[in-house]
């Protein structure tokens, strides 16, 4: 996702970075010469203008559908980022818990390894990255390779981890009403990283998809023949502001409904696992500190 300032308005005005119009130019181009086109014939008197009042009623049929598409694309970006939004508070949760109740200061290190390579294992994943290298920087070789084989980075990252709470309840570190407390939230983990697969493997239905875009392209196409009897030579550039408005509404459907990308539009998954990594690192290299009793 690309930062920026949310009163800068005139600057959103003008900028192109982030926008769907270098995504749309190409068919905004198309519609623009099919517009003139359209045009010329009109004027040798080869086609016949259309009553603006039947746009007028597929334009309000159009509205609804794009608008329960990029609702429904909008609401898959939001439980993306709930869903690292979870991963990030749990993550920290466990840090908390292992820096309170584990002594061993290698096993608390550990926890934090394994956490940070489940976020940076998540993010690879949902990135299709077929390796996580930031892997290298907190485990050897062997382990990093281990760590990586099928089902996967997150997986055997949060397999590992309950190992590790496992036995630490067998050397009687941690009680049982403890273990649970911190496999609950491991199993948390493993539910939002499954929230994420669905996301990403579960695209709006083909159907849809192609209806949507066969109506988009049959009104465009038609839409001169409503306007040029009222706008005139002003009809491609009419054209162009309204193909730019159903195509660009369209393209941003597309864009947020994988949230897991690496467009502009989407969620900085660099930012969130970098984030839980330093967050863990933190929490567990931070000093006990005996806090006195208030007086």
């Amino acid at each position: 996702m690309v930062p920026y300032d949310r009163h800068a308005w005139m600057k959103h005005v003008f900028t192109v970075r982030g926008s769907t119009l270098p995504l749309v130019a190409p068919r905004l181009i198309g519609f623009f010469v099919l517009s003139v086109a359209t045009l010329l014939l009109d004027r040798r008197g080869h086609v016949h203008d259309i009553p603006p009042m039947v746009h007028a009623v597929l334009g309000t049929v159009l509205g609804l559908i794009l608008a329960f598409r990029t609702n429904t694309a909008y609401d898959r970006f939001w439980e993306g980022r709930r869903a690292w939004g979870l991963m990030l508070n749990r993550s920290r949760d466990i840090a908390r818990q292992a820096s309170s109740l584990l002594k061993d200061p290698a096993t608390v290190q550990r926890v934090g390894y394994l956490l940070a390579a489940f976020a940076h294992g998540t993010k690879r994943h949902l990135w299709k990255d077929p390796s996580t290298p930031e892997l290298l920087t907190m485990f050897s070789e062997t382990e990093a390779a281990a760590l990586e084989t099928a089902p996967g980075v997150p997986q055997r990252a949060l397999l590992a981890l309950t190992e590790l709470f496992v036995q630490a309840k067998r050397d009687a570190k941690l009680s049982e009403f403890e273990f649970t407390l911190i496999d609950r939230n491991i199993t948390e983990l493993q539910d939002q990283f499954g929230v994420c697969q669905r996301i990403q493997r579960t695209p709006i239905p083909l159907a849809y998809v192609v209806f949507l875009r066969r109506f988009i392209i049959f009104y465009l196409a038609t839409l001169p023949l409503a306007l040029i009897e009222q706008v005139g030579w002003g009809t491609p550039f009419v054209m162009l502001l309204v193909s730019y408005a159903l195509l660009g509404i369209e393209e941003l459907g597309v864009q947020i409904e994988d949230p897991f990308e690496k467009s502009p539009s989407d969620i900085n998954l660099q930012v969130i696992s970098e984030s839980i990594a330093r967050d863990v690192a933190d929490t567990l290299a931070e000093p006990k500190r005996t806090i006195a009793p208030a007086v």
